[in-house]
């Protein structure tokens, strides 16, 4: 069979049958390299620690884990568990280092203010407690809501604290004078999570039916809402550029709402699992956790699953992130630390990225 030509720049007409083997050589190894790099790339985790926790005396099962926060300055997390009790973990070595123990029933919710001086907890006795982290001591109870507590979030500055849960609004207190600042209408009586974005600006809380609601932080006044799923909406997170807000749901899917549009512009599916938690790595990269036991990472510019973390043998509710570690949390009554392991993955990413200005 004749041989087809092909021109080749710079080396006039060729038979392929004739080109030269260092040539073919070169381009095979070529693109194995550049195969090679891009795989290189791909963020990835590996299990550090597996800590696992006991049953109090009286009690026959240890706690679930149903909310982690790792400190600003990475050195501890707290864990909040059904038991009632918040334990402070050392991060470097798994010890626990101490508990915090005023509450009467399910802890929900633990977060670390921004400048990591106050713990604030809270849950199915309705109370939300200040804990000076210094002290390891109570600081101040806000009282009694109306409504068991689903989630807290501190915005940027301190000076705001959001309380959601099992109510039909979410309010907004000065976590120092513990003054309400805002009462906002919730879409739904059972609301699960609330976020600010990174400039403050924006409030936004989700719940039972699957709508997002945005408020203006200062004013309280509504902004928008999306109908972004289908069931419980349980963990919101704004990008770092507060122009993007990513949701997840028991409806296996993890959406992307652009805000100044206000609607949805992409979509990835966990099915079959339920996404109970999620948070961002970088702008480049996401993490959720959910009823299939496992972690697993996002690319978020392909909007594609890039790896998944297995270790935990029941469904994972709670993630955080600090610098190059993860700490995850959940119905298997462990906490597990993972260590993130990657290239200098930012360099290579496309021009044009959901994340990119």
């Amino acid at each position: 069979m004749r041989a087809e030509k092909f021109a080749f720049r710079g080396m006039g007409k060729m038979s392929i049958d004739r080109v030269p083997s260092t040539v073919v050589l070169a381009a095979t190894l070529l693109a194995a390299w550049i195969v090679g790099v891009a795989q290189a790339q791909e963020p990835s985790a590996k299990l550090d620690r597996t800590i696992q926790l006991r049953p109090e005396p009286g009690r026959l099962h240890p706690p679930v884990i149903s909310d982690i926060s790792i400190h600003p300055a990475g050195a501890i997390f707290a864990a909040a568990g059904d038991d009632h009790i918040v334990r402070i973990f050392e991060m470097e070595s798994g010890n626990e280092l101490y508990r915090l123990e005023d509450h009467r029933d399910w802890v929900r919710a633990v977060k670390f203010s921004p400048d990591g001086a106050t713990l604030a907890t809270a849950g199915n006795d309705r109370r939300i407690i200040l804990w000076d982290v210094q002290r390891r001591a109570q600081l101040r109870s806000m009282g009694e809501f109306p409504y068991a507590v689903a989630d807290l979030a501190f915005n940027k500055a301190g000076t705001m604290l959001a309380i959601v849960g099992f109510g039909p609004t979410i309010a907004i207190h000065d976590p120092i004078t513990g003054e309400k600042i805002h009462e906002l209408e919730a879409p739904i009586n059972d609301m699960r999570c609330v976020s600010f974005s990174h400039d403050g600006a924006i409030v936004a809380a989700a719940g039972r039916n699957g709508v997002i609601r945005t408020w203006d932080a200062q004013t309280g006044q509504m902004l928008g809402e999306v109908k972004a799923h289908r069931q419980r909406t349980h963990s919101l997170v704004f990008t770092s550029d507060s122009s993007h807000l990513i949701s997840c749901s028991e409806d296996r899917m993890i959406k992307i709402i652009d805000l100044g549009q206000g609607k949805e512009v992409a979509q990835m599916s966990s099915a079959p699992a339920k996404v109970m938690a999620l948070t961002l790595i970088d702008d480049n990269t996401l993490i959720s956790a959910g009823s299939d036991n496992r972690l697993r990472l996002w690319d978020m510019t392909t909007h594609q699953e890039i790896a998944r973390l297995e270790g935990h043998s029941g469904s994972v509710t709670s993630i955080d992130v600090y610098n190059d570690t993860i700490v995850s949390g959940g119905f298997d009554t462990t906490v597990r630390i993972w260590k993130i392991e990657s290239g200098e993955r930012t360099a290579l990413t496309p021009q044009g990225s959901l994340f990119t200005k």
